[in-house]
Parts: C-alpha cells; structure tokens; sequence
C-alpha cells in the first residue's frame, strides 16, 4: 500500500528512458486516477514530439521514481531512507482501447486540468500512454530497497475518504490485535516476527505522512 499510496499522491516524476543505448530522463507528470479513485496505472499525457515518447518508440523498457521528497516539508533530506521512494518499471505504450483511452484521459484531467486544453493543439498531436507496470522497487526504510509483487501493488486497498490529520493523543489500538488506528489512519496487522521492525518503522512513518497529507491511507502489510 505504500507504493499505491505514493504513486496516488504524487502527480509527476522522472521518467527513464533509453537513448541510443544511454539513459536519458525527464519529468513527466502523470496520474493513477482522480483522486477518490486511484486506480494503480500509471497515465501520461505526451505529445510525440517529446524526445521521452520517441525513446520509447523505439525501446518500451521505462521507469518512473517518485518520492515523498515531492511533497511540501516531507522530507528534511530526500536521500534519507525514511523518505519513501518508488520506482515502477515496465513497458511504455500508447493507449488504444476506447475504454482505457477515456479512464486515461479521465484521470489526467482530472489531476491535471490545464491538459485538456492541450487536445486542442493538433499541431502537437498530445497523446495518451500507459506505463504498464512489470516491476516496482520501493525504499521507505533502512536496510535497502524491496521488490514488490505488481499483483500485490493493485491488490492493495487506499482509503480516499478526506479526513482531519489526527491529534497525537487520539492514537490508540482496537483491541484485537490485528490492526492499529491511529487517529483514522488504519495499518494493517503485520504478519510474522520477521516484519517487527518494519511494522515500528511503518508505523511512525505512516502517522508522520498522514499529518502532512489530507488524506489517509491503508497499510496492508510488511509485504507492500
């Protein structure tokens, strides 16, 4: 749920392409969907004429990091591991069933309004794509990036109701053992002795987000 929740968020990044056999990237902006209805896939809004399309065009191999550093005062140090990054990699390609074309063009619109003027440019030929997601590395702690499973990546569920940032007092547990809220944002139980640490570090981490953002979120588990 991390990796949903930073790839909901945010609404740019760095896109990596290949260039004659060289890396070569570029912000992009993007969108996984409005934001009460994040959708997990990753939507772009490129005219060709951009040299990030035309690498892909030739090469689909692509990734997208976005960080928490993104956000307004989330991280003192972008660098620190704390500061949740995620990186997506996967195919690049233009969306071409009607039914993708219109949730795409939804979605960017929606996150990033001043677009839908941009179709009226047909000189510039601006055109829907689709990272489609084959691997994600994330790094939200100390110990080194993990790899998350994709099908665990869209399995995950976000909570998009809008909420207050919690006050400190109100943290508390349920009683049951197998989740802790605090404040409204809900993290999920963490399963074997092996996610202990991670579970304290997601823990603080996801209360110290939740202050900063207007919208909570759901951790699922140590795996996401």
């Amino acid at each position: 749920a991390m990796c949903r929740w930073l790839a909901h968020m945010m609404d740019f990044g760095t896109l990596a392409t290949l260039k004659d056999g060289k890396p070569y990237g570029g912000i992009a902006s993007y969108s996984d969907g409005a934001f009460d209805n994040p959708t997990g896939r990753l939507f772009f809004y490129l005219t060709p004429m951009g040299e990030l399309p035309q690498n892909a065009a030739v090469n689909p191999q692509t990734s997208l990091t976005v960080t928490e550093a993104q956000l307004p005062d989330a991280c003192p140090e972008p660098e620190e591991p704390t500061c949740a990054r995620v990186t997506f990699m996967g195919k690049f390609k233009k969306v071409e069933i009607t039914e993708d074309q219109e949730l795409a063009r939804t979605s960017m619109f929606k996150r990033h309004p001043k677009m839908a003027a941009w179709s009226t440019m047909s000189d510039h030929d601006f055109t829907l794509y689709e990272l489609q997601i084959e691997e994600i590395h994330l790094l939200d702690y100390f110990g080194g990036a993990k790899q998350v499973k994709p099908a665990d990546y869209f399995n995950a569920q976000l909570d998009t109701q809008q909420g207050d940032a919690p006050n400190p007092s109100t943290a508390q547990g349920n009683g049951n053992g197998n989740n802790i809220t605090m404040g409204g944002v809900w993290v999920g139980a963490m399963a074997g002795s092996a996610c202990g640490v991670s579970f304290v570090a997601f823990l603080a981490l996801g209360y110290m987000m939740y202050m900063r953002r207007d919208k909570p979120y759901t951790l699922a588990s140590c795996e996401l």
